[in-house]
């Protein structure tokens, strides 16, 4: 099966859709007025008594004016290493949402040990689950191979599209085109 460029594009928008690489909506920030030259402007906030900085006052030089720097961090200020799981709780996480994409990633620095596990996850039920394991699997490339026969069954007769179109470009990856 092969598929134009366009649908190599549109197939991998979709795909990032699915595993929640969506582009965001912007954010309405509310209008903020420059800042002026002018020392005589008044101070932004009418109760305060101080008299309004020139805006080039964070390049003060003078020692008063300069910040003053952040103690280093304590051992108790650091954060402790995420725990490293398992080929099977990856994949577990395969069907939680918000940890869809990042477990697919993960399984993709697993190697070829992933590739049992996610040929089970092939027939989860949800068909983003489907598609963040055919996305795995794509990345691992030929380490994947094994999976082959199983990618071309969901190329073929996948009930989604979007599944169908993740294992046409997996099986690419796996070609080494």
């Amino acid at each position: 099966m092969k598929l134009s460029w366009f649908g190599l594009l549109a197939s991998a928008a979709i795909l990032g859709m699915a595993l929640g690489c969506g582009v965001s909506q912007p954010v309405n920030v509310p209008a903020q007025p420059l800042p002026t030259n002018d020392s005589t402007a008044a101070p932004d906030n009418p109760l305060s008594d101080a008299p309004a900085q020139p805006a080039i006052d964070g390049l003060a030089t003078s020692p008063e004016k300069l910040p003053e720097k952040a103690p280093p961090p304590t051992t108790t200020d650091v954060t402790p290493p995420l725990p490293v799981l398992s080929v099977a709780e990856l994949v577990a996480k395969l069907a939680i949402p918000d940890e869809r994409q990042a477990a697919a990633v993960a399984l993709c620095k697993q190697g070829p040990e992933a590739v049992p596990a996610l040929l089970k996850a092939l027939d989860h039920q949800d068909w983003q689950v489907r598609a963040a394991a055919v996305f795995a699997l794509g990345q691992l490339g030929k380490e994947s191979a094994a999976a082959r026969d199983r990618l071309e069954v969901l190329a073929e007769k996948d009930e989604n599209a979007n599944v169908r179109d993740a294992a046409t470009f997996a099986l690419d990856a796996i070609a080494g085109k």
